[in-house]
């Protein structure tokens, strides 16, 4: 069976925390409950330290923990970028 690999994607992505702007991420009129609306148009509720992640179409977001952010991706180097 022939094998594949995961082709590298470049993703922009920010770790919420409580009270600070966070790309896709909404509240409530009372600034509680934060979320991302995703592709699928469902609200999924975030907490401290989940990152945020930009989908490749530029318009919707995922969270992802950090756990897994860390083990699944790392940062640029200085001067790398999408092509």
């Amino acid at each position: 069976m022939p094998k594949y690999k995961h082709k590298p994607t470049v993703i922009d992505a920010e770790q919420y925390f409580h009270g600070a702007e966070c790309m896709g991420v909404e509240t409530d009129d009372e600034g509680n409950y934060p979320h991302i609306v995703t592709v699928y148009g469902q609200k999924k509720y975030i907490t401290k330290g989940d990152w945020i992640v930009r989908e490749t179409d530029g318009i919707h977001f995922y969270r992802v923990s950090p756990a897994v952010f860390e083990a699944t991706y790392e940062a640029l180097e200085t001067g790398e970028q999408d092509d």
